[in-house]
C-alpha cells in the first residue's frame, strides 16, 4: 500500500500544521500566480515547509532556499 492509500481512511486535521503535513500544499503556478495575493503565496510556501518536515524532507528544502537568488524571491 502507498503512503496516500495509508492515509485514505485516516482522519485528517481540516486546517492549521497537522493538517499541512499529512496532505502536499500544491504549488502556485501558472496563471493562478498573477491572482494569488503575497500573503496566500507566503502561507502556501509555510504550508510546503510544514509539510515537509513532516515527510522527512526539511534539509532539502532548505538547500534549495538557500540556493535560491535573491531576485527570484517575491518581496512585499
Amino acid at each position: 500500500m502507498s503512503h496516500a492509500g495509508a492515509l485514505e481512511g485516516a482522519a485528517r486535521p481540516a486546517f492549521g500544521p497537522a493538517a499541512a503535513r499529512t496532505r502536499r500544499a500544491v504549488p502556485i503556478d501558472g496563471p493562478a500566480w498573477n491572482v494569488v495575493s503575497p500573503m496566500q503565496k507566503r502561507l502556501r510556501l509555510r504550508d510546503q515547509v510544514e509539510w515537509a518536515e513532516g515527510a522527512g524532507a526539511l534539509a532539502a528544502v532548505h538547500a534549495f532556499l538557500v540556493a535560491l537568488p535573491e531576485d527570484e524571491w517575491l518581496h512585499f
